[in-house]
């Protein structure tokens, strides 16, 4: 992993906001990433099975009654309130049985807060704990919570069908992760947290003249009323258009019964519309207008009485007004003169009725969006990033190292904490080496061990950089033979994109050798640039040294004793520790006899006098060999892909660039809204899953085989590579176009120049929903 560092003048100014040490945490590496209702911070420990308890019991919870255990506070800012509500033993792994047990309870819990506050927003968090065998002795751990989305709940509205939504929310983020986890399953459901705030909703009340820009085009209906019924008076006035002077009131009165306004309030809020469509079978959106229109709240089901508002503001007040024509209100988007058909629902403009017609029976699917998809002159995407051909002049490398201070702390309960602090890590030395533009370290490398190592870090890196940045500016003179002059007249193709010069032809050089390079178009010439950052690599930067950095501290691996370096002090010692010193208390591992034989061989050879030579000499062994491997895998990189990774932050951004500058390919980027969606339409999850915590066989081949009962053996399937397989296949790049015309797709062979995305409709034969049951084909998200 490697970060940039960039000019910095404020350092001096800020450094001492920067902390010398952070906690040590007993945390291991969390399982894959899963769903977006899975919150960042699930954290992962090891221990000796054992049987867990069913009821956490902290002194400062109260029983309601016979009911669970809760606990309420207030928190950080005291805008929300938050109850938790732990479970009881008989539901202790079953998520459904949980969620299902606790509906009447957070129903009850909305109720009463909406009362007090006279609406609230509100979302359930419910933390899990998972738990999968390490080997036949020992299980590994892991806390997750798991989120549902923001609902508001008003005064007198009953908030159980939203309680039943956030609950599938909750379980479908919770199988989710069990499928991306490797193996997780529950061990214990810890507790359900109901959070709740105070809802302020968005209301509109009475008359706000329209802005000029939308007064000019006559599409909308501004309605001069007094009272706060504004919402009420536009929704008539669609329903029963006035023949003249629409704006009045007046025209409207004797329509009010026709509606059911049952619940509603005035000046309504965003939020009741919803139950404003369904008592009056209408479908309404609400667009909003600052410089530009702009979709507010959209329906999630058209209905034949469909109505188009738009609510405008005058500082703290809003006013419901109707747009007649949706059309009219968005003609200046385009210059085009001819007539265009808006989607209700995106704002997306099609030149049929037709076309809009196809398009809103998906796009009514989605949620509220403005989409914006690439014009026809930046439809191509293609490797532009020709100035990664040019190596990096200046890299450093670096590594940290760290005393582990004890910490005296009380062992905490683990079904209320899942993390143990045990050491405080507080950095105590680093080693770093900068490489220039040949590939050789510019001066030996630089090591520090003493107190306020960061600050101390940050201060040497600006001293290289007011170095090195001179260097990187200064242009030396082009050295042009006649050898160089004859190629320039012959040159047919530019030296940077490859492709045919055409009649703007210039000489590139090296501006910090001065070296000719070769033709080149003026504008790749212009872009060609060295590289003015400073990439500063370290090994395990984004799971260690940038923790140290940025106050997060966790362990690495190494023959080193990291537990027994816990003062400064230890530096001054001048043998070598026993062996048992280097016993790692994070992942319970001793250091092997070779390893310690190996450290022993090293401080005799190097004749080290103190630990703090040790110290000195394992962390430039560190740096000196991060940098001998990267600079390698550079030259690699340059020899096959003519590509420097120091310019990219990732593998994935190399392999990105990679893969466009060595197949030239030019992928054509959708400009069609309704085939985006289309290909969206088809995108899939994984959809398989083991949830049996544990199975067993009775192998004739196995020493525990049991011969009374019957025989039963376990299969294993594997299917690797999944990605990797597909992406070396023919892949779509360009020309895309909707096809009516019958496909043979039985006879298309696989490496064929034209394939096809097909909508089908399947029969799935009943005869076959048992067999299938476990593993259906085909599937589909419907919910």
């Amino acid at each position: 992993m490697l970060g940039y560092f960039h000019p910095s003048q404020q350092f001096e100014k800020k450094h001492e906001r920067l902390s010398h040490g952070n906690k040590r945490q007993r945390r291991g590496p969390s399982p894959q990433p899963g769903p977006s209702g899975l919150q960042p911070g699930a954290d992962t420990r090891k221990r000796q099975r054992h049987d867990p308890s069913s009821q956490p019991g902290p002194s400062t919870l109260h029983s309601d009654g016979d009911g669970p255990q809760r606990r309420r506070f207030r928190a950080a800012l005291n805008t929300f309130e938050v109850e938790k509500i732990f479970r009881t033993p008989e539901v202790l792994q079953d998520l459904l049985l949980f969620l299902n047990s606790k509906e009447r309870e957070v129903t009850e819990i909305l109720e009463q807060r909406a009362q007090e506050k006279r609406g609230i927003k509100f979302y359930l968090n419910c933390k899990i704990r998972f738990v999968r065998e390490v080997s036949e002795t020992e299980n590994e751990y892991c806390d997750a919570f798991f989120r549902s989305k923001n609902e508001t709940c008003l005064l007198k509205e009953s908030p159980v069908e939203k309680v039943k939504t956030e609950f599938v929310k909750i379980q479908t983020s919770c199988e989710e992760f069990q499928t991306r986890g490797s193996g997780w399953v529950i061990d214990a459901i810890l507790y359900l947290e109901v959070n709740t705030c105070t809802y302020h909703p968005l209301a509109a009340s009475s008359f706000i003249p329209l802005p000029s820009a939308i007064a000019e085009k006559r599409a909308v209906v501004n309605i001069k009323n007094t009272d706060n019924k504004c919402f009420l008076w536009c929704v008539l006035a669609a329903l029963h258009p006035a023949t003249t002077n629409p704006q009045r009131v007046s025209n409207y009165v004797p329509f009010v019964k026709t509606l059911n306004v049952d619940q509603i309030t005035f000046p309504t809020p965003l939020s009741q519309i919803d139950r404003f469509e369904k008592l009056n079978n209408i479908s309404i959106n609400v667009f909003g207008f600052e410089r530009e229109v702009f979709p507010l709240k959209i329906t999630s089901v058209g209905k034949e009485k469909h109505i188009n508002l738009l609510l405008i503001s005058d500082g703290n007040k809003q006013h419901y007004t109707l747009i007649k024509n949706l059309n009219y209100l968005l003609n200046d988007l385009t210059k085009h003169n001819g007539k265009k058909f808006y989607c209700n629902f995106c704002l997306h403009r099609f030149c049929t009725e037709k076309g809009l017609h196809n398009h809103q029976l998906d796009c009514r699917n989605h949620k509220i969006q403005k989409i914006r998809m690439p014009s026809e002159k930046k439809k191509w995407l293609q490797f532009d990033k020709h100035r990664f051909q040019l190596p990096v002049p200046y890299v450093i490398y670096a590594d940290f190292e760290c005393i582990l201070e004890k910490i005296d702390t009380c062992e905490m309960n683990p079904h209320i904490s899942s993390t143990h602090s045990v050491s405080k890590h507080t950095p105590c030395g680093f080693a770093y080496v900068v490489v220039g533009p040949d590939g050789e370290m510019i001066r030996p490398p630089t090591v520090y061990r003493g107190e306020g190592a960061i600050i101390q870090f940050f201060k040497l890196l600006i001293e290289e950089e007011e170095w090195i940045l001179p260097k990187i500016r200064e242009v030396k003179p082009m050295v042009f033979t006649p050898a160089d002059y004859q190629k320039f007249e012959t040159a047919i193709n530019c030296s940077i994109c490859e492709q045919p010069l055409r009649g703007d032809k210039v000489r590139d050089h090296d501006h910090l050798t001065g070296v000719y390079r070769g033709a080149a178009k003026n504008s790749c010439n212009l872009n060609f640039q060295i590289a003015t950052h400073i990439p500063i690599i370290m090994h395990n930067f984004k799971n260690y040294d940038s923790h140290l950095i940025m106050h997060e501290f966790v362990r690495r691996k190494g023959c080193y004793p990291y537990d027994y370096f816990d003062s400064f002090s230890k530096f001054t010692e001048t043998s070598l520790p026993p062996l048992s010193a280097f016993f790692n208390s994070l992942t319970n591992e001793p250091v092997s006899d070779d390893d310690y034989q190996y450290a022993q061989r090293i401080w005799n050879i190097f004749n080290l006098q103190t630990l703090g030579d040790f110290h000195d000499l394992y962390v430039t062994s560190d740096v000196l060999l991060l940098a001998d491997v990267f600079q390698n895998f550079r030259k690699l990189c340059l020899q096959f892909y003519k590509i420097d990774p120091s310019h990219v932050y990732t593998a994935p951004g190399l392999a990105w660039q990679a893969c466009l500058r060595m197949t030239n390919v030019k992928l054509e980027l959708l400009t069609d809204i309704d085939m985006h969606l289309f290909v969206e339409k088809g995108i899939r999850g994984g959809v398989a899953i083991i949830s049996h915590r544990f199975a067993s066989t009775n192998n004739p081949h196995l020493p525990n085989y049991d011969p009374t009962s019957p025989n039963s053996f376990i299969m294993y399937w594997e299917a690797n590579n999944l990605y990797g397989w597909a992406m070396s296949q023919r892949l779509p790049t360009h020309e895309f176009s909707w096809s009516q015309e019958p496909v043979d797709y039985l006879n298309i062979p696989d490496d064929s120049d034209e394939g096809y995305i097909l909508a089908v409709d399947l029969e799935y034969p009943p005869e076959l929903h048992h067999q299938h049951n476990c593993y259906p084909l085909a599937p589909e998200k419907l919910l």
